[in-house]
């Protein structure tokens, strides 16, 4: 398939379609994995960098253009989308009915895939270009521009730590046997505990 522009995003497959998009001009696409043909797109008139997730029957994706979008996988009709203050340039978690992003306005969200409705957000303060993961206890890490890697409640949206670089943080934290590592721009890989305490 020609996208008609760069691809920033990591693609999707699921459900036996591949959901990926086309940066500069800001369409969504979902593709049959077999063959390569558009099953469908959806424009949202704006870059897209993040990657998406499915979850339920939905596509999760956000855009420069500041709204976060839940599709339909199968047709990719809007169900809803919730605007931010700034470009989403993340990629979203999806846990228990709960999708999760961070936006260039500085903060971290929550909302029900269902509906859309904000369940939570907090404001750090410094853009973001890292991605949240979850633990399997509910902790929330992600990188930030300020430096840090921040550990939030999932729950509640609580900051229950920070964890200082010496550059800002690009890469998506990966969490295994206790620990959370995540590289940093001041050339480093860092390991911290990944009990949600710094």
């Amino acid at each position: 398939m020609e996208a008609g522009g760069q691809v920033h995003s990591s693609p999707v497959v699921s459900g036996g379609r591949v959901f990926t998009s086309a940066y500069e001009v800001g369409t969504f696409y979902a593709l049959d994995a077999e063959t390569g043909d558009i099953l469908w797109s959806y424009d949202t008139k704006a870059p897209i960098h993040a990657s998406p997730a499915v979850e339920g029957g939905r596509v999760f994706i956000g855009s420069k253009d500041s709204f976060f979008y839940c599709l339909d996988s199968a047709t990719g009709s809007l169900l809803w989308r919730f605007e931010t203050g700034g470009p989403v340039d993340t990629s979203v978690a999806v846990r228990e009915g709960v999708v999760y992003f961070a936006s260039q306005d500085g903060k971290v969200y929550a909302l029900d895939s269902e509906t859309g409705r904000e369940l939570w957000s907090r404001e750090i303060g410094w853009e973001f270009w890292s991605s949240p993961v979850i633990t399997a206890d509910g902790i929330l890490f992600i990188g930030c521009n300020d430096d840090n890697l921040y550990a939030l409640d999932a729950g509640t949206g609580e900051v229950l730590g920070s964890y200082p670089t010496r550059g800002e943080i690009y890469s998506i934290p990966a969490v295994a046997g206790g620990m959370v590592f995540v590289g940093s721009s001041d050339g480093n890989l860092y390991a911290f505990s990944g009990e949600g305490q710094g």
